[in-house]
C-alpha cells in the first residue's frame, strides 16, 4: 500500500565482528542497491550504524542463537561503518553522500578534516601482578552451590570457584553451564579449559597424589561479552548452575571475586 509510511529501521552499511573472525567488510554493492531503492521509492531509513564505535574496557557484547552457541564481540565496534571508528569519512560514506545529494537541492556542508591519531611508541609488556596473589588478599563468599557473578554483585571480570573433593577424586568433571571461559586447576596445577561455545563442558580430572586426602579443585571463570540480542539476553556470568564429578554434584564452594575493573587494577 503506497499510502502507508514505510521505514527501514536498520539498514546495515556494515557489520560487527566476533572474536576469531576476519574483520567484517560486507559487499558495498548490496548497500548501494538497497539505498537506491529506498531513495527512489521515497522511503524513510536509518543507517545502523553510520558511525563506528568502540566497546571500551570489558563492555563488548555478544550474540547467541541457541542454548550452546556463543559469539563474543571484539573490542572494536568499527562495524565497517561509513564513518569509521576514528571518525573519518570512508569511500562508503562518500558514495552514500553522492546518492543523497542527487535527491536534494540543498548545499551540504564540507566534510570535516580527519581527526589526527596520536602516536604511541612501542613498549614491552611486563608482569605486574598475579591473580593468585590477589586471591590471597580477597575474602571469599561461601555457598552450597556456585553462584553466578551477578548474585555476588559483580557483572564483569573473573571469579575463582574453589571446593574440596571429599567424595569422588577423579573422573569426568562437568560445568553446567560455564559463562564463558573456565580454567580448571587441581591442587594448584592447571588441568584443562572449558569454553562455553559448543556445549562441550566436560574435562578429565586425573587422580591426585594419594597423600592428599581431599584434593583442591579450583575453577577460574572469565565472563566475556553479555548477549545483547534475541532470546538468550538473560546472560548470567560464571558457573550458572552446578559442577558435577562423575555425575555427583559438588558442594560447599568458596568464591573469590576478581572484577578486573579500574579500582581493582589500581590495587
Amino acid at each position: 500500500d503506497a499510502t502507508v509510511p514505510a521505514f527501514s529501521s536498520e539498514t546495515y552499511p556494515g557489520w560487527l565482528t566476533h572474536w576469531g573472525e576476519k574483520f567484517a567488510r560486507p559487499d558495498t554493492s548490496d548497500l548501494k542497491n538497497e539505498m537506491d531503492f529506498l531513495l527512489k521509492t521515497g522511503r524513510s531509513f536509518n543507517l545502523y550504524v553510520i558511525h563506528g564505535g568502540t566497546n571500551f574496557g570489558l563492555t563488548a557484547g555478544a550474540n547467541s542463537f541457541s542454548s550452546t552457541q556463543y559469539q563474543p564481540d571484539i573490542t572494536s565496534y568499527d562495524y565497517d561503518a561509513p564513518i569509521d571508528e576514528q571518525g573519518r569519512a570512508t569511500p562508503k560514506y562518500l558514495m552514500l553522500r553522492r546518492m543523497m545529494m542527487s535527491y536534494t537541492d540543498k548545499v551540504l556542508p564540507e566534510i570535516p578534516a580527519p581527526i589526527p591519531a596520536m602516536e604511541i611508541p612501542s613498549f614491552d609488556m611486563k608482569v605486574s601482578g598475579s591473580i593468585w596473589n590477589n586471591i590471597s588478599a580477597t575474602k571469599p563468599l561461601r555457598s552450597a552451590q556456585p553462584l553466578p557473578f551477578e548474585a555476588m554483585g559483580q557483572d564483569q571480570g573473573m571469579v575463582l570457584y574453589r571446593t574440596r573433593l571429599i567424595g569422588h577424586k577423579k573422573g569426568k568433571l562437568t560445568i553446567t553451564a560455564p559463562h564463558d571461559y573456565a580454567l580448571v586447576f587441581l591442587n594448584h596445577q592447571f588441568i584443562d579449559t572449558i569454553w562455553r561455545d559448543g556445549g562441550k563442558w566436560t574435562v578429565d580430572l586425573p587422580a591426585s597424589d594419594p597423600s592428599i586426602k581431599d584434593p583442591l579443585l579450583e575453577i577460574l571463570v572469565e565472563g566475556m561479552g553479555h548477549i545483547n540480542f534475541a532470546q538468550y539476553m538473560i546472560d548470567r556470568k560464571g558457573i550458572t548452575e552446578r559442577v558435577t564429578l562423575n555425575g555427583m554434584t559438588l558442594m560447599n564452594w568458596e568464591m573469590f571475586m576478581l572484577p578486573i575493573d579500574g579500582n581493582f587494577i589500581q590495587k
